[in-house]
């Protein structure tokens, strides 16, 4: 079985529902506990050999481009969180694709290397409004995406959602699922307890 370690890293207010509390204009004001969270997942991963992808919010990022760097040097992933830690439901194609598109320089800026995996803020590319977000995904160089919940934005009902390929329809037939137009995506996998 093979099993994946994923890891969001972003500060304490950046927390889903907390946003009308800590409006952005605020996040610089705050401390930040991100250095020492992410220290100590490092050595947990060290002691029991196990590596990790790790989604960093381009905002972290830019304020710790030495964490990002000892992450990378750690042996781990280095994958997009985004920029803002805006929902990409909320947001228009335009936004999504700056967003995006900022974090992903950001991260070859700091690390060399373009990030492969990105996962949407809240995991919010869901299945009833995901169409338009995959094409810039795959355009600006993804190959990866981890950003479907099993659970409906719109409903709240619980989606069996397995991983899938998606494909640019928009692609000729001998480039659909090539890079740079496909996407495996891989839901965040849940458990239902009690």
């Amino acid at each position: 079985m093979l099993n994946a370690l994923t890891v969001d890293v972003e500060e304490w207010f950046h927390v889903c529902g907390i946003e009308r509390s800590v409006p952005r204009e605020r996040w610089d004001e705050l401390e930040s506990r991100v250095e020492l969270s992410v220290r100590r997942v490092l050595d947990l991963c060290d002691r029991h050999s196990a590596k990790a992808t790790f989604f960093f919010l381009g905002w972290v990022a830019q304020r710790h481009p030495d964490l990002v760097r000892l992450v990378r040097d750690a042996g781990h992933e280095i994958a997009s969180h985004g920029m803002w830690h805006r929902k990409v439901f909320q947001m228009t194609s335009a936004e999504f694709e700056a967003d995006a598109r900022a974090a992903r320089d950001l991260m070859t800026e700091i690390t060399g290397a373009a990030p492969a995996a990105y996962r949407a803020p809240e995991w919010s590319i869901d299945l009833e409004r995901r169409a338009w977000a995959y094409p810039i995904l795959a355009k600006l160089g993804f190959t990866v995406d981890s950003s479907v919940s099993p659970l409906s934005w719109i409903s709240g009902a619980r989606l069996e959602v397995d991983p899938f390929l998606w494909s640019d329809p928009a692609a000729p037939p001998e480039l659909r699922g090539a890079r740079g137009h496909a996407l495996r995506v891989f839901p965040v996998t849940t458990m239902r307890l009690f």
